[in-house]
């Protein structure tokens, strides 16, 4: 309440071996102060969408952002939106296979994380991916994407997935020569633990771990907006 409308827009950028590309650009659009909820860590903030119907088929695989900027003040909000574009025909030599739910474990957006807050011993039981925060892949996963796309040209290239997208498809692990997952990727589902068990001890394929703690803990998704 009593907050100006202002008026915004979004600037994507890939990330790629050097500086990050800028490979899109909306309208600007009005947007309005809105507050969250204390559930807005668990089931996210409920804002309506303001720009919606964003077309990235055309998009290379990758890893993309999104800034936000204020018109008037030209005031950034970086890095408040974050995606991956996979490659539906599963082509490159390399697939990147990034750790997105442990990204959310530790996103204490909206009142917790996953694990005990600095003021106090309450940690969340559920966390919501849909929320407005720069996302721990600028921590370190970033810096394995810059160089994996420098050596992309050279290997037959490399393509991008999330936890979710093995968990929902298995079978997008069994196609690449080696298949790599990042820094933190603790969290796993047990559809994603069963692909990974399959590839590497059924079909006998490469598969590197560079980080510790890998598949530490098991998840499991919910729609909560729609139970």
């Amino acid at each position: 309440p009593g907050q100006p409308v202002r008026s915004v827009r979004l600037e994507v950028f890939r990330i790629s071996s050097g500086a990050p590309t800028q490979v899109w650009t909306s309208d600007f659009a009005q947007v309005g102060y809105r507050g969250a909820t204390r559930s807005g860590a668990a089931i996210g903030p409920g804002w309506p969408p303001t720009f919606t119907g964003i077309d990235t088929s055309a998009w290379p695989p990758g890893c993309y952002y999104a800034d936000i900027v204020e018109q008037t003040t030209a005031t950034r909000d970086v890095k408040a939106v974050f995606w991956v574009v996979t490659n539906p025909k599963r082509s490159g030599a390399v697939l990147l296979r990034l750790g997105t739910n442990t990204y959310q474990a530790y996103n204490p957006w909206g009142g917790h994380s996953l694990y005990p807050n600095d003021d106090d011993e309450n940690r969340g039981l559920i966390v919501s991916f849909d929320r407005p925060t720069e996302p721990s892949f600028f921590e370190y996963d970033v810096f394995l994407v810059s160089w994996l796309e420098s050596l992309a040209a050279s290997f037959g290239g490399v393509d991008y997935a999330t936890n979710f997208d093995v968990h929902i498809d298995p079978t997008i692990i069994e196609r690449y020569p080696l298949v790599v997952t990042g820094a933190h990727d603790e969290y796993w589902s047990g559809e994603e633990f069963d692909a990974f068990h399959h590839r590497i001890f059924k079909l006998g394929r490469n598969t590197a771990f560079l980080g510790a703690d890998a598949a530490y803990c098991q998840i499991r998704y919910g729609d909560l907006n729609r139970a």
